[in-house]
Protein backbone atom coordinates (compact mmCIF):
# COMPACT_ATOMS: atom_id res chain seq x y z
CA UNK A 1 0.00 0.00 0.00
CA UNK A 2 2.80 2.40 0.52
CA UNK A 3 3.62 2.47 -3.05
CA UNK A 4 -0.36 3.47 -3.86
CA UNK A 5 0.12 6.13 -1.31
CA UNK A 6 3.04 7.35 -2.34
CA UNK A 7 1.93 7.46 -6.04
CA UNK A 8 -1.06 9.48 -4.78
CA UNK A 9 1.36 11.66 -3.30
CA UNK A 10 3.72 11.59 -6.27
CA UNK A 11 0.07 12.50 -8.43
CA UNK A 12 -0.86 15.13 -5.90
CA UNK A 13 2.42 17.09 -6.08
CA UNK A 14 2.27 16.61 -10.15
CA UNK A 15 -1.15 17.88 -9.48
CA UNK A 16 -0.41 21.12 -7.44
CA UNK A 17 2.97 22.10 -9.54
CA UNK A 18 1.06 22.26 -12.51
CA UNK A 19 -1.93 24.10 -10.73
CA UNK A 20 1.07 26.61 -9.32
CA UNK A 21 2.33 26.75 -13.57
CA UNK A 22 -1.14 27.67 -14.76
CA UNK A 23 -1.39 30.10 -12.40
CA UNK A 24 2.07 31.43 -13.31
CA UNK A 25 1.16 31.51 -16.62
CA UNK A 26 -2.13 33.18 -16.34
CA UNK A 27 -0.55 35.60 -13.98
CA UNK A 28 2.22 36.93 -16.28
CA UNK A 29 -0.23 36.46 -19.09
CA UNK A 30 -2.43 39.19 -17.41
CA UNK A 31 0.44 41.29 -16.74
CA UNK A 32 1.42 41.13 -20.44
CA UNK A 33 -1.65 42.12 -21.10
CA UNK A 34 -1.78 45.05 -18.83
CA UNK A 35 1.55 46.49 -20.41
CA UNK A 36 0.21 46.26 -23.77
CA UNK A 37 -2.71 48.09 -22.66
CA UNK A 38 -0.33 50.67 -20.42
CA UNK A 39 2.01 51.06 -23.83
CA UNK A 40 -1.19 51.46 -26.10
CA UNK A 41 -2.70 53.84 -24.01
CA UNK A 42 0.37 56.28 -23.91
CA UNK A 43 0.63 55.62 -27.30
CA UNK A 44 -2.77 56.99 -27.69
CA UNK A 45 -2.61 60.20 -25.35
CA UNK A 46 0.50 60.85 -27.03
CA UNK A 47 -0.75 60.46 -30.72
CA UNK A 48 -4.07 62.99 -29.50
CA UNK A 49 -1.60 65.15 -28.13
CA UNK A 50 0.46 65.39 -31.05
CA UNK A 51 -2.33 66.09 -33.20
CA UNK A 52 -3.63 68.76 -31.03
CA UNK A 53 -0.16 70.42 -31.35
CA UNK A 54 -0.76 69.94 -34.81
CA UNK A 55 -3.61 71.30 -35.37
CA UNK A 56 -3.28 74.34 -33.25
CA UNK A 57 0.34 74.98 -35.45
CA UNK A 58 -1.87 75.01 -38.70
CA UNK A 59 -4.17 77.11 -36.91
CA UNK A 60 -1.58 79.71 -35.62
CA UNK A 61 -0.13 79.32 -39.18
CA UNK A 62 -3.57 79.85 -41.15
CA UNK A 63 -4.06 83.04 -38.64
CA UNK A 64 -0.72 84.71 -39.57
CA UNK A 65 -1.09 83.50 -43.46
CA UNK A 66 -4.24 85.64 -43.32
CA UNK A 67 -2.73 88.28 -41.25
CA UNK A 68 -0.09 88.81 -44.63
CA UNK A 69 -2.78 88.52 -46.87
CA UNK A 70 -4.75 91.19 -45.63
CA UNK A 71 -1.18 93.24 -45.34
CA UNK A 72 -0.52 92.78 -48.54
CA UNK A 73 -4.21 93.42 -50.00
CA UNK A 74 -3.81 96.81 -48.25
CA UNK A 75 -0.64 97.81 -49.56
CA UNK A 76 -1.96 97.42 -53.21
CA UNK A 77 -4.71 99.03 -52.66
CA UNK A 78 -2.86 102.13 -51.38
CA UNK A 79 -0.80 101.39 -54.57
CA UNK A 80 -3.22 101.37 -56.95
CA UNK A 81 -4.95 104.00 -55.10
CA UNK A 82 -1.68 106.11 -55.57
CA UNK A 83 -1.68 104.91 -59.12
CA UNK A 84 -4.83 106.38 -59.94
CA UNK A 85 -4.17 109.70 -58.14
CA UNK A 86 -1.27 110.08 -60.18
CA UNK A 87 -3.03 109.34 -63.51
CA UNK A 88 -5.87 111.58 -63.11
CA UNK A 89 -3.54 114.73 -61.51
CA UNK A 90 -1.51 114.43 -65.37
CA UNK A 91 -4.38 114.20 -66.90
CA UNK A 92 -5.79 117.37 -65.01
CA UNK A 93 -2.78 118.96 -66.01
CA UNK A 94 -1.89 117.85 -69.31
CA UNK A 95 -5.63 116.71 -70.84
CA UNK A 96 -5.02 117.34 -74.82
CA UNK A 97 -1.88 114.38 -74.09
CA UNK A 98 -4.34 112.54 -72.02
CA UNK A 99 -6.62 112.57 -74.75
CA UNK A 100 -4.18 111.55 -77.52
CA UNK A 101 -2.33 108.70 -75.77
CA UNK A 102 -5.77 107.40 -75.49
CA UNK A 103 -6.66 107.50 -78.58
CA UNK A 104 -3.85 106.14 -79.75
CA UNK A 105 -3.98 103.34 -77.38
CA UNK A 106 -7.75 102.90 -79.10
CA UNK A 107 -6.29 102.57 -82.35
CA UNK A 108 -3.72 100.50 -81.34
CA UNK A 109 -6.43 97.97 -79.47
CA UNK A 110 -8.68 97.74 -82.43
CA UNK A 111 -6.07 96.94 -84.82
CA UNK A 112 -5.14 94.12 -82.59
CA UNK A 113 -8.38 92.57 -82.65
CA UNK A 114 -9.36 93.00 -86.11
CA UNK A 115 -6.32 90.85 -86.89
CA UNK A 116 -7.73 87.90 -84.91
Amino acid sequence: MNTANEMKNDVDRVREHASKAVHAVADAGRAGVEAARDTVTKGKDAAVQYAQQASESAKDYAHQANDKAHEYAGRAKSQADELLQAVQDHVEKHPLQAIAIAAGAGVLIGTLLRRR
